[in-house]
């Protein structure tokens, strides 16, 4: 399962989440769409947003929605932090995740950052841990893109899509993002299993 966020900047000590994403990907069924699989998607409702610059101009459109929203409480694409696991939960016991003693769903992350950086975040989420238990194992695209006599760091997912030959426009939408994790996933899988 790929998953990404969308934050105010990049310390989630100071920082908020702005927007949480999922996508399931079924590796056995690979011929499905990518823009066809099952998606989760929540915007989080907060009184007050605080910030980098960059990080609140990378992420302008998103937060002009939110301000848009007039009654975000009575709107099913948001909520509030604390219910965010719970939520998520929920839909993942929808879509047949194991589910350990009735209460918490465990699964794989993937992501572009997930383990060093949406994980930091999620788990300052009030209730996240009880209701998930994301594998300390994370499928991250970069590795399979890294290229040791060239790169110094992993490559970021602008570098990632433009090296597997993809339109290499970053959304810097938790959907969009999760979504081009699968893609950068599957053309690997691709390559390697020959189709």
């Amino acid at each position: 399962m790929s998953i990404d966020i969308e934050t105010t900047g990049l310390n989630p000590e100071t920082d908020q989440i702005l927007e949480f994403g999922a996508v399931i990907d079924d590796t056995l069924r690979p011929d499905v769409p990518v823009e066809e699989l099952p998606t989760f998607r929540k915007v989080i409702r907060s009184d007050r947003l605080s910030g980098t610059p960059m990080a609140i101009a990378i992420n302008a459109s998103l937060i002009n929605f939110i301000a848009s929203v007039e009654k975000p409480e009575e709107n099913e694409l948001f909520c509030l932090p604390k219910d965010l696991g719970f939520e998520f939960f929920v839909w993942l016991r929808g879509h047949g995740f194991k589910i350990k003693n009735n209460s918490n769903a465990a699964f794989v992350p993937a992501g572009k950052n997930y383990a060093g950086f949406d994980s930091r975040f999620l788990n300052k989420i009030p209730h996240w841990n009880t209701y998930l238990t994301p594998c300390h194992r994370t499928l991250d695209p970069a590795i399979l893109y890294f290229d040791p006599l060239k790169d110094e760091k992993p490559p970021s997912l602008y570098e990632c899509l433009e090296r597997a030959g993809f339109d290499a426009t970053v959304k810097h939408t938790a959907v969009d993002d999760a979504r081009d994790v699968v893609r950068l996933l599957r053309h690997k899988f691709a390559e390697v299993s020959g189709g």
